[in-house]
């Protein structure tokens, strides 16, 4: 023969099992947070590191541009058009064609 529960009872049950399935919605969301906060992680860590290399790059470009006469020269005449006195700039403008 079975007995019935008390009513009570079967309220507590409904509001545990409702507990645990507004926990396991609350740790699901959690988990999915985490998964994305990784990933995200993981991406500023790569980037770092391409900009730490890029660093070290332009750290060995200032250098060689503050020991260097030669190399400061050509940077001059590269990038802002500068001329040795016995020579003779010309610059050539392009037109860009249409797409």
């Amino acid at each position: 023969m079975r007995t019935k529960l008390p009513a009570s009872w079967a309220v507590a049950i409904a509001a545990a099992v409702c507990l645990v399935m507004v926990l396991f919605a609350a740790l699901n969301q959690a988990w999915g947070q985490l998964a994305r906060f990784q990933a995200k992680a993981q991406a500023l860590q790569a980037s770092t590191g391409a900009i730490t290399e890029e660093i070290g790059i332009l750290r060995r470009d200032i250098q060689e541009l503050k020991t260097d006469p030669r190399r400061a020269a050509d940077h001059a005449r590269l990038h802002y058009l500068y001329a040795k006195p016995d020579e003779t700039l010309t610059i050539i403008h392009r037109e860009s064609s249409p797409p």
